[in-house]
C-alpha cells in the first residue's frame, strides 16, 4: 500500500485544470466549472475524498433536486438555508454516473499515483448554481466596459511589446538561469519530473504527465497527456519590478524562451518527441534541490531498505516483498526515492 497523502498546491492546480477540461467535454449540458481546494485518501486508503465548489446549470439543480429528494423541501440560494452539497443531486440512476466517478479516480491517480479507492465522496464538494443566459449577456456587457476602461488606463503605464523590451526580458531570464544542472526523476509511469537546479536551489520543475492504464506499461509506451511548467513566483516578480510589462506577455515570453532553451534537452532525456509545454504555473517560494539518489549505500541489505520504507508509511513488509515479485528493482527505487525524500527534509529544516 502507498502511503495516504494529500495533493501539494503544484497538484491541486493541475487537478483543477485536468477536471475542468474533461468534466466539461463530457458533461456540457450541466457542468460548468470546478475547483477543489483540498484532495486526498482517507487513512486506510479506500476513498477519496475532495473539499471545493462545483459550479452547475442553476436549471439542472432542481432537476436533480427533485429527482433524488423529491421527499425533502428544497434548498433556497441567497438564503441562510443555501448550501447544497453535489451527492444531493447525483445517483446511480444517473447514466452518466459511472463516467463521472471514472473521470475523477483516473484523473487523481494519474497525479499521486495511488491506486483506485474503493469508494469516492462527493459529499464535501459545494454546489454553486451559474447565472442565467440573460444574466450573464448583461454582466458580462458591463464587464465588458469596464475591461475597456482599465485597459486603457494600464496601456499608459506598462512597455508596449518590442524588439528592444523582448530582448531585456531574454538577458534577464538568460542571467537568472544560468548554469543549472537538469535532473530526471520519475515518481510514477504516469508521471516524470524534470527538475533545474542552481546552487542547491530548485530554479524550476517540469512535470510530465502520462496516460493512466491499468497495466504496467513502461513510460515510453504510454501516451504523453500535458505538462506543467513551474517558476517560484519571486523570479517572475524580480523581472516585473525590472521592466513594467503585462504578466501575461511575460509568461508567454517564458514558455517561448524555455523551449527554445530546454525543450530539447527535456525530448532527449525522455527519448521521446511529443513533449510540449501547455502550462505555466508559479511557487509560492524556491525549494531546496537535492539532485536523486542512485546507488544503494554499500552494506546496506534487503531487510534495512524494507524498515526504511515501512517507516511512517502503511507499506507492509509482505506488500513489499510481493511488489518486488511483480516488478523487480522496487524495493530499491523506493529505499532511493525514501533517501532522497529524507535529505530533502533534512536540508529544508536546517535552511
Amino acid at each position: 500500500m502507498k502511503e495516504p497523502a494529500e495533493l501539494n498546491e503544484s497538484q491541486l492546480r493541475i487537478l483543477n485544470k485536468v477536471l475542468n477540461k474533461k468534466l466539461s467535454q463530457n458533461f456540457p449540458w450541466w457542468f460548468e466549472g470546478i475547483e477543489i481546494f483540498r484532495s486526498g485518501m482517507n487513512d486506510n486508503q479506500n476513498y477519496l475524498y475532495m473539499d471545493g465548489n462545483i459550479y452547475v446549470d442553476a436549471n439542472w439543480i432542481g432537476t436533480q433536486w427533485n429527482k433524488y429528494n423529491y421527499y425533502r423541501s428544497q434548498p433556497e440560494f441567497g438564503t441562510d438555508n443555501d448550501e447544497y452539497t453535489f451527492s444531493d443531486l447525483i445517483g446511480i440512476d444517473d447514466p452518466w454516473f459511472d463516467n463521472l466517478k471514472e473521470i475523477f479516480l483516473s484523473v487523481f491517480y494519474s497525479i499521486h499515483g495511488v491506486k483506485y479507492p474503493r469508494y469516492l465522496s462527493f459529499s464535501w464538494l459545494m454546489v454553486k448554481p451559474v447565472e442565467t443566459k440573460e444574466q450573464m449577456k448583461e454582466n458580462n456587457f458591463l464587464k465588458e466596459h469596464i475591461r475597456k476602461v482599465i485597459q486603457e488606463e494600464v496601456s499608459r503605464k506598462f512597455l508596449k511589446p518590442n524588439e528592444k523590451t523582448e530582448k531585456l526580458i531574454l538577458d534577464k531570464l538568460n542571467k537568472i538561469f544560468s548554469d543549472m544542472n537538469m535532473y530526471h526523476t520519475e515518481s510514477y509511469k504516469t508521471r516524470h519530473d524534470i527538475e533545474f537546479c542552481k546552487n542547491g536551489k530548485k530554479m524550476m520543475n517540469l512535470a510530465l504527465f502520462f496516460e493512466e492504464t491499468d497495466d504496467r506499461r513502461p513510460t515510453s509506451e504510454r501516451k504523453f497527456m500535458e505538462s506543467s511548467l513551474f517558476i517560484p513566483k519571486e523570479f517572475v516578480n524580480d523581472i516585473l519590478n525590472y521592466i513594467p510589462i503585462r504578466k501575461n506577455y511575460l509568461i508567454y515570453l517564458i514558455e517561448e524562451w524555455f523551449e527554445d532553451n530546454f525543450l530539447d534537452d527535456v525530448i532527449n532525456e525522455m527519448g521521446r518527441d511529443d513533449i510540449s509545454i501547455d502550462e505555466l504555473s508559479f511557487m509560492d517560494r524556491v525549494d531546496v534541490c537535492v539532485p536523486p539518489i542512485t546507488e544503494i549505500p554499500e552494506g546496506v541489505t534487503q531487510d534495512e531498505m524494507i524498515e526504511v520504507i515501512m517507516k511512517n508509511t502503511l507499506w507492509r513488509k509482505k506488500d513489499l516483498l510481493s511488489l518486488e515479485e511483480r516488478e523487480p528493482g522496487s524495493i530499491e527505487r523506493m529505499y532511493l526515492q525514501k533517501l532522497h525524500s529524507n535529505e530533502i527534509k533534512r536540508l529544508s529544516n536546517n535552511g
